[in-house]
């Protein structure tokens, strides 16, 4: 049975945000446009808002249900099902894949000597009980973990100016290879990865308190955190060069790893790894709780936290399975998911809801009904 419970639309800003930056700044996003990466983000954060006004469209129509619900009422019931079944596999699977991320961020940058199963079963417990207390308390805590997350980020920021470490020739030259790399990178690839992923709220718009602001609340959080994830790899091209931040694991750690200010200031490592935990945490509590909405909407478990604690055990054992090693992780998550497994969840499906939809609503306009 699906929580009842509401949240603010500044809670569901901050939770967007903190959930759009999660993974995104921990990967090298864009770096086939080399140093025109920050282009090719902003051309991405426009389609991306061009999606969410598509969910919002659908939104409006249904604003008391989440996507796996109108979509059998459009379609009807068992497609409608089929449709929620995929949905929360897919969601599920991305939220693997981001596990995996943040995994292997701690182990490789933190406890080397650690096994990734153990760091991840770490996690999901967090996860576990978060998804326990529910959407609620979720959006209390994501208000104060946004605070941290800008402070701490913009110390950072400010840090690296500092210490001199930025360098503008990195940039130029701008566009030196023309608009195509830029345009290839920014669709589908930025596009469909961080913007198009806020297909995930189509499960959570139902809980705000006031539905008349998800489109604005959404399309708000898009343009914020495309701005934060702009300025973070125009910083990290700047400090570490195009090459490195191209080649790099962890892009943004190597970055921190730049800071030094008079050998007092420096190895701020740990800290840079508690920002990005922090936007892991949401982003994988979030595509959970939605994989769970999802199922319970085709299935007829009632008890939501029973359902909550399956769908974190398989996305643990899929987390673990999905690849061999995290170059392999890494090359299908960059290559493969954005190109084929992305594209039918964010723009086909939603698509194919909005034009049934308006085929029946006209319909239904001639009918006189």
């Amino acid at each position: 049975m699906m929580p009842t419970v509401k949240i603010t639309p500044k809670q569901l800003f901050v939770i967007m945000v903190l959930f759009e930056l999660g993974s995104a700044v921990v990967v090298g996003l864009g770096t086939e446009a080399k140093q025109d990466a920050w282009i090719a983000i902003l051309l991405g954060m426009i389609g991306g808002i061009g999606l969410f006004y598509i969910y919002g469209l659908l939104f409006n129509r249904y604003p008391d249900l989440p996507l796996s619900i109108y979509a059998q009422k459009i379609l009807g019931k068992w497609p409608g099902k089929i449709i929620a079944c995929l949905y929360s596999i897919y969601f599920l699977y991305i939220g693997a894949r981001v596990l995996r991320d943040f995994g292997e961020l701690i182990v490789t940058s933190a406890l080397s000597e650690t096994p990734l199963l153990v760091v991840n079963i770490l996690i999901i417990v967090i996860i576990i009980y978060g998804c326990i207390l529910g959407i609620e308390v979720i959006g209390r805590s994501a208000e104060i973990f946004f605070m941290i997350f800008m402070a701490l980020g913009l110390i950072f920021i400010v840090l690296i100016f500092v210490s001199n470490q930025f360098k503008i020739e990195n940039l130029q030259p701008v566009l030196g290879e023309g608009w195509m790399p830029v345009l290839q990178t920014a669709y589908p690839s930025v596009l469909t990865f961080p913007f198009g992923e806020m297909v995930v709220f189509t499960m959570f718009l139902p809980f705000l308190n006031k539905p008349n602001t998800g489109l604005k609340t959404g399309m708000y959080a898009i343009l914020f955190s495309g701005f934060i994830i702009t300025t973070t790899v125009i910083v990290q091209v700047g400090v570490i060069g195009v090459h490195q931040a191209a080649n790099s694991t962890f892009p943004l750690l190597d970055t921190v790893g730049k800071i030094n200010i008079q050998d007092i200031i420096q190895r701020l490592d740990p800290i840079a790894i508690l920002i990005l935990m922090i936007g892991g945490f949401f982003k994988i509590i979030i595509f959970l709780f939605a994989s769970t909405i999802s199922l319970s909407s085709a299935v007829s478990i009632r008890n939501f936290h029973i359902l909550a604690i399956f769908i974190a055990c398989l996305t643990l054992g899929t987390s673990l399975l999905i690849e061999d090693n995290y170059l392999q992780h890494i090359q299908i998550g960059l290559d493969v998911v954005p190109n084929y497994i992305h594209p039918p969840f964010q723009i086909g499906i939603p698509l194919l809801l909005l034009l049934v939809m308006l085929v029946k609503k006209r319909r239904a306009r001639k009918r006189g009904t």
